[in-house]
């Protein structure tokens, strides 16, 4: 009875100390809620006094008048909640969660472009087309409600199976799924896919509860951000919860599915967990202007002054202390923790002995982050942790296989350490980074440097992930940071992968000048705690541990050991010598192009010691490439990793201007040698099979943004239909076409600026970059493709620019056996228009002709199959892998039918049917996936 007593008396108290919340949510329950799930279940809400109550979307209901009117605490909204609070409702955004919005068209297969829906019936809610992203699919793409039928939706695939319509809206998170199951042929009309951004899954609560209670609300945001990241870990738990304690409505399968697909749609690889991006926000402000909702013009700063959480704390909307939110937890350990820890005694951590500036063994001392953030664990969990000496990464390892430690301090999960540890979720994200000489032009992606040799250390998971991404790359281990930047240096390898923090940690204390950051890659190093997992308990305290740390503590750790070189305040030296550097190089280029323009004016009576002289400058710059870039370089790579690594102002201003400047400078310093090569007979053009669709799309992506930026249309317009797969210098066209297209960009104030591509014969393509711009009169056009001409002065100094950029193009045209010209209006506009050879690239077919082949190939032969060699199969995926990229059918369907032909082996047979299957779906992502995943 006494028992009885006590133990209601405890739960009593308990149930007093916890306050009651609600969320609304904006649809059934479902894998898009999971965080809130896996953050109910796991405890987190309960961890900060919390206790959640989860509400199912009802018919009627209006989510944000709810959280206004108090009936619920948070809300759960679609990407439209922006437009409740330009319509003045006091609602404040928490977190952000699908940075791509999940609602797309579903289409027959016959249909692959948004104009081929006029005069069809398609299924959807009058408020989708009005108010989201597939509603500005249809304007952009010229298709009027006059021009279709709209049907009431009644969420059944039916009608698209029996075609009673022919498109239906749809959420990729999980709709796919049924009409795989069911047979059904379909293609994807995805408004992301044509550039059209909106976001779902939004946060939010009232302005009042925000004011009035921030430390709540800021706890809960971080809470459900826990949530998340478990679900995204343990998809598989998460969907046996929402089956067996939530909703039956779908079965497993499905919302395994949707699982995956929404981890995709947050884009984890970019963006943070729940982040809030301001970018993110005008882009869908802008589509909502587009819709006609809301006017254009609006003030994004204004905006988000009141509207975004953390923009209320900055402004000083909330003057509360923000101080790390659980560490009121940590300290109250259960009495089974303490218990534990009590009867541990110590806990054993192996790190590796050479990976600073995150932690290393310096005689016999832990030093690093890492040894930091032992500090604060020490701290919160009052257990010292020894730190168990290895001589290098491969051996820690080991010793946490053979159980000779407990845990890694920094670790990164993989399927192989799954195995032998358990993971807490990541405290530290670096961007991964790679390390070149001063030479090498920028590169964006890994694609682009399969045939380079690039070095990692051995053992590092990231090691790992690439050989299974890009099976193609030629990775070399390397023993840690430090060798591979001197292979680097010494050009035993081309590059260098490592975190920002580890290669900007190594530049300044060794390879000042001789190295640079070459690329910055999307993909993200994510380290948490390894534990090994026969210990959920020890998993358990470190997981709360991390949460304990405060984003000052967390920042304060990161200056000490990534920002650059300063102890007791910013050196002020270091920036000033950056600044001098770019003050002289900058008088220097300004001194050589007075020389030479000097040297011009007195040679013009003597022409052919003008040439003479010409030619020499020429070869002398050419030649002086290297030296030139070279210091540039490394001013540009400083000044960014100063720039991640300052927070303050004005110094932030100050790098900012040093950045800017010397772009600038970089910029006009490849200009004047790139044309320096071009007299010198140095420029050669490069050859490669290449698809021409992929340099369109490169074109796209960096236009569009700043199109975007200057309230302009942007379009590239060129027949789908035709064969894109062609021969030539895919480099080069890229410079020309940007070239134009920034350049069109620069001079147009309102309109568009749009790139027609037309093929004249199998081997002639004709480009066009049209504007709405200034215009230029038949004077100007005269003199316009001569090196350092512009228009007039007024538009040197209006506009800025050399006027260097034209004349390139007009010499590289003329080595690709081209012709360039402009077609102008003053005032109207201009179109710019160059014509090239591109002859049309083949597969190649080998035959193997050797004699110890003729028995199989003679069989092979018989069974209507033809034998294929390594090589072979290799240009012929690697083609496929092209086409599936350009998502036009057109271009896949000759090489599926090609490689039907040869006898594959069972496992790349197994992979091509999967791929052909999904190419005839039209569904080119998951093509594509499967093929990189090879």
């Amino acid at each position: 009875m006494l028992k009885t007593l006590t133990l209601l008396l405890i739960s009593t108290i308990i149930m007093a100390s916890t306050q009651k919340v609600s969320v609304q949510l904006e649809w059934k329950h479902q894998f898009e809620f999971a965080g809130f799930y896996a953050a109910i279940e796991k405890g987190y809400y309960r961890d900060i006094g919390l206790d959640v109550e989860l509400r199912e979307y009802v018919d009627g209901i209006d989510i944000s008048d709810e959280i206004i009117d108090k009936k619920a605490t948070f809300g759960v909204s679609s990407s439209s909640l922006i437009l409740d609070k330009l319509q003045d409702k006091p609602v404040v955004l928490i977190a952000s969660y699908f940075k791509q919005n999940a609602l797309a068209f579903a289409v027959k297969p016959e249909i692959t472009t948004v104009e081929q829906l006029r005069g069809k019936k398609i299924m959807a809610l009058p408020y989708e087309i009005d108010h989201t992203s597939i509603g500005v699919l249809l304007k952009e793409g010229g298709v009027k409600s006059s021009d279709y039928t709209l049907v009431t939706h009644d969420f059944s695939i039916e009608k698209f199976r029996s075609g009673e319509v022919d498109a239906m809206s749809i959420f990729i998170s999980n709709q796919p799924y049924f009409f795989d199951k069911e047979g059904i042929s379909y293609n994807i009309l995805n408004p992301a896919d044509f550039g059209i951004y909106s976001y779902d899954v939004e946060l939010f609560t009232s302005k009042e509860l925000a004011l009035s209670n921030p430390e709540m609300v800021e706890k809960f945001a971080v809470a459900t951000n826990r949530g998340w990241e478990y679900a995204f870990k343990n998809k598989k738990e998460i969907v046996d919860l929402i089956y067996d304690k939530y909703s039956k409505a779908k079965s497993k399968e499905s919302l395994l599915y949707e699982a995956q697909v929404v981890e995709r749609l947050f884009k984890t690889n970019i963006f943070k967990i729940g982040a809030v991006v301001p970018e993110l926000i005008k882009l869908n402000a802008q589509m909502y202007a587009k819709l006609g909702l809301i006017k254009d013009g609006f003030e994004l700063s204004e905006l988000l002054n009141d509207y975004s959480f953390d923009n209320l704390k900055e402004s000083g909307y909330i003057t509360y202390k923000s101080e790390n939110i659980l560490n009121e937890q940590i300290t109250g350990l259960s009495a089974y923790e303490k218990s534990y820890l009590e009867k541990k005694k110590v806990i054993k951590a192996c790190v590796d002995p050479n990976w600073m500036p995150f932690e290393s063994l310096q005689d016999g001392k832990h030093v690093g982050l890492s040894a930091d953030y032992f500090e604060l664990f020490k701290r919160n969990l009052s257990i010292p942790i020894e730190v168990v000496k290895t001589d290098d990464w491969m051996q820690s390892l080991e010793f946490a296989k053979a159980r000779k430690c407990d845990i890694l301090p920094l670790a990164m999960e993989t399927q192989e350490r799954k195995e032998y540890l358990n993971f807490t979720s990541p405290y530290l994200r670096i961007p991964v980074v790679l390390a070149t000489k001063p030479d090498v032009a920028f590169i964006a992606d890994f694609e682009s440097i399969e045939d380079k040799k690039i070095g990692i250390p051995e053992g590092y998971s990231y090691n790992e992930i690439l050989k299974k991404r890009y099976p193609s790359l030629n990775i070399v281990d390397v023993k840690n940071a430090k060798e591979g930047l001197e292979k680097v240096r010494n050009g035993e390898l081309f590059g260098y992968i490592g975190t920002l923090a580890s290669v900007g940690y190594f530049f300044q204390k060794e390879f000042t000048g001789e190295l640079k950051i070459a690329g910055k890659f999307d993909d993200m190093w994510e380290l948490g705690i390894g534990v090994r997992n026969d210990d959920p308990t020890l998993l358990a305290l470190f997981e709360k541990a991390i949460y304990s740390v405060s984003d000052d503590e967390k920042q304060n750790i990161l200056n000490k050991w990534v920002a650059i070189n300063y102890e007791n305040g910013v050196n002020y030296s270091l920036i000033w010598k950056i600044l001098a550097v770019v003050g002289l190089i900058a008088l220097g280029v300004t001194y050589w192009i007075r020389k030479l323009s000097l040297l011009n004016r007195e040679l013009e009576n003597a022409r052919a010691k003008a040439e003479e002289a010409s030619k020499t400058k020429s070869n002398f710059l050419a030649n002086m490439s290297h030296e030139i870039r070279t210091p540039m370089n490394s001013i540009v790579s400083m000044a960014y990793l100063i720039k991640k690594n300052i927070t303050t102002q004005p110094l932030l201003q100050y790098i900012q201007i040093i950045e800017n400047a010397s772009n600038d400078l970089l910029s006009l310093l490849n200009d004047i040698l790139d044309l320096s090569k071009i007299e010198a007979k140095k420029m050669r053009i490069n050859k490669s099979d290449f698809n021409l669709i992929e340099v369109l799309d490169s074109i796209n992506n960096i236009t569009k943004i700043k199109a975007a930026e200057k309230g302009l249309a942007f379009e590239i317009i060129y027949d789908k239909t035709d064969e894109m797969h062609v021969y030539g210098d895919s480099l080069r066209i890229m410079q020309i076409l940007s070239n134009l297209t920034s350049n069109a960009l620069k001079f147009t104030h309102s309109g568009y600026v749009k790139l027609f591509v037309n093929r004249l014969s199998n081997s002639r393509f004709r480009f066009m970059v049209s504007d709405t711009g200034i215009g230029l009169s038949q004077k100007q056009i005269e003199n316009l493709f001569n090196s350092f001409t512009q228009a007039d002065e007024s538009t040197t100094r209006k506009y800025g620019g050399t006027g260097l950029g034209l004349a390139i193009c007009r010499e590289l045209v003329e080595l690709m056996k081209g012709r360039i010209w402009v077609e102008s209006t003053l005032g109207e506009g201009s179109s710019f228009i160059f014509e090239i050879e591109l002859e049309q690239s083949r597969p190649t077919i080998k035959t193997n002709t050797q004699s110890g082949n003729k028995e199989s190939s003679s069989a092979d032969e018989k069974n209507g199959t033809l034998p294929i060699g390594k090589e072979q199969r290799e240009a012929l995926f690697s083609k496929l892998r092209s086409a599936v990229a350009s998502r036009r059918p057109k271009i896949c369907e000759p090489i599926v039918q090609e490689i039907e032909m040869y006898d594959l082996g069972e496992d790349d047979r197994e992979l091509f049917e999967k791929v052909k299957k999904m190419i005839h779906k039209y569904k080119f992502n998951e093509a594509k996936e499967l093929l990189d995943a090879e």
